[in-house]
């Protein structure tokens, strides 16, 4: 399965916050354990688009940045 995740900034200002980054890597880890690839994440703003994929491809690497969560206690 694929996916795209987008949300806009009415401020219209396009550029990715940390927030934004860190909210995408979350999203695209969680997304591997369940065989989902996420493709891209879009800001939109009333007039133009940003891509984090082409503004942080790492994000979108194959290796996860962070070790996978485990069930040990």
């Amino acid at each position: 399965m694929l996916l795209v995740l987008a949300h806009n900034h009415p401020s219209g200002v396009g550029d990715p916050s940390p927030d934004d980054e860190a909210v995408t890597r979350t999203i695209v880890e969680a997304c591997r354990l369940v065989d989902v690839t996420v493709l891209d994440h879009l800001i939109v703003t009333a007039t133009a688009w940003t891509s984090l994929r082409q503004r942080h491809p790492a994000l979108f690497a194959a290796t996860p940045s962070t070790p996978p969560l485990t069930t040990d206690g």
